[in-house]
């Protein structure tokens, strides 16, 4: 009986063993911060196609995003803007503003890449200055892992624009899932 538990008592040593090497793994594969520090999987997604220019702002054709019950901003994107890049990144205009009607507003150009579930600014959009336009930004990569950071772009990725770490196969299609909320995975049934 002894040599059970100790051959229990071992296993249960290597099960903590390796999922505290998962563990580790994980957060550094996910974690934020500076460029240097990026994993690598997060630095590749920097050898992206050219970015285009922000496209005009408009609200002609927004679709509101489900964001959790507490969060104070409305989110859209605009329907016009989705386009997918031969590269695999969707890029996108999304506009936040107050739920309350209030006057904060704003607005920004961003592409997301499902194959690192990562996002990067490119533009903010300034409704301060006259007249009103698209600032550059150019941020790095971001995890959307990251519960605390970027809860907009997380949210436009889970409505199903990423299936798994698939983006979508064209602009229409990632306009299609953004408007219906359905990806064609869902429609039909998986494999």
């Amino acid at each position: 009986m002894k040599f059970s538990h100790s051959l229990a008592g071992c296993g249960l040593l290597a099960l903590g063993l390796l999922a505290s090497t998962a563990s580790q793994a994980q957060i550094q594969l996910w974690g934020g911060g500076p460029k240097e520090d990026q994993p690598e999987i997060l630095k590749e997604t920097t050898q992206e196609s050219p970015v285009p220019p922000a496209p005009a702002l408009s609200t002609r054709k927004l679709v509101d995003i489900e964001m959790p019950g507490f969060s104070a901003m409305r989110t859209s994107v605009d329907l016009d803007s989705v386009e997918v890049a031969p590269d695999g990144i969707v890029r996108y205009v999304v506009l936040m503003q107050g739920r309350d009607g209030a006057a904060s507003r704003s607005a920004y150009y961003q592409g997301i890449n499902c194959t690192t579930f990562a996002v990067r600014t490119y533009a903010r959009y300034d409704f301060n200055t006259t007249p009103p336009g698209w600032e550059n930004v150019e941020t790095d990569w971001t995890s959307l892992h990251d519960r605390q950071t970027n809860r907009q772009a997380r949210a436009i990725a889970s409505s199903g624009l990423c299936t798994g770490l698939t983006p979508p196969t064209s602009s229409r299609d990632a306009r299609r899932i953004l408007r219906t909320g359905q990806s064609l995975w869902d429609r039909n049934g998986g494999y």
